[in-house]
């Protein structure tokens, strides 16, 4: 495998409420999917009517 470690301090870990396949889904897409409830409200997807 490649990538790499990082050690912070425990006051700089923001604890979020997710499941771990949640978590390897936003980690594996660099971000581009995550959760909706995590995500600022100016950054949800806009549902579409139909």
């Amino acid at each position: 495998t490649s990538g790499f470690y990082i050690m912070v301090p425990e006051d700089d870990v923001i604890n979020m409420d997710m499941t771990v396949e949640e978590a390897f889904k936003l980690i594996i897409s660099g971000g581009i999917i995550a959760p909706q409830e995590h995500l600022k409200s100016d950054q949800r997807q806009k549902e579409i009517e139909t």
